[in-house]
């Protein structure tokens, strides 16, 4: 089994993406957790050394590649919740407001999905299904900071970048990388710069989301390869 480990510190707590791959399956996980870095840290270290149970609040959401489900995790109970969201299920983002839970639904062999199952995190429920139309094999995605409607994500077939909408539930523009394989992104916490992984063309694409949508002719910023 192999673990792949990211995570992102802010102001208001942390964000923990954790990638686990097995022989036969594959999982994402995304958690949203208010605790702040060093409260986080000293948990942990309390814990490794005394085996105290957690006090961790905060919620996980996880893509189950293989069952075409999500599996949601409230922390502090352990209960989890599995629903249908799709075939092809890959990454998963929780809103800033923890409001909202969103799988990008990639899609299985030769049927490349271009979908984003919206979810209900307090009801637990699929609450839409936001068709990305052309944009297709919907990979990573983030929240545009500050906004718990809006987010960016990767078309990896398209080589672009969306900006969606989950509150009217439609894609709004849309930034071509340039490059082939744009499967994971990032953007900083004031929303000036957007990065995308290029795996195919191997480098990255830098964008300036604040100029979405009113660019007539959006470009990334820069482009660089190792």
């Amino acid at each position: 089994m192999t673990l792949y480990q990211c995570c992102q510190l802010g102001p208001v707590g942390i964000r923990l993406s954790l990638r686990i791959r097995h022989s036969s399956w594959r999982a994402t996980i995304c958690a949203l957790s208010p605790i702040r870095p060093i409260a986080l840290i000293a948990a942990l270290a309390s814990v490794s050394a005394a085996q105290q149970p957690s006090t961790t609040t905060g919620t996980v959401l996880v893509a189950n590649q293989q069952s075409a489900s999500a599996t949601i995790i409230d922390v502090a109970t352990k209960a989890a919740t599995t629903i249908d969201v799709g075939a092809g299920p890959h990454e998963t983002v929780i809103s800033p407001d923890g409001k909202w839970g969103v799988v990008t639904i990639y899609g299985v062999g030769g049927a490349p999905g271009n979908k984003l199952a919206i979810i209900d995190l307090s009801t637990k429920t699929v609450m839409r299904t936001v068709d990305l139309g052309t944009y297709t094999r919907p990979h990573a995605a983030s929240f545009v900071p500050g906004s718990s409607s809006r987010l960016f994500v990767t078309s990896e077939t398209t080589q672009n970048v969306v900006l969606v909408d989950i509150a009217a539930g439609r894609p709004l523009a849309a930034v071509p990388t340039q490059h082939p394989g744009s499967h994971m992104l990032g953007i900083t916490a004031d929303g000036k710069h957007l990065y995308t992984a290029n795996i195919s063309w191997g480098g990255i694409s830098e964008i300036d989301p604040q100029s979405w949508p009113s660019c007539a002719i959006c470009t990334p910023r820069r482009s660089l390869r190792a």
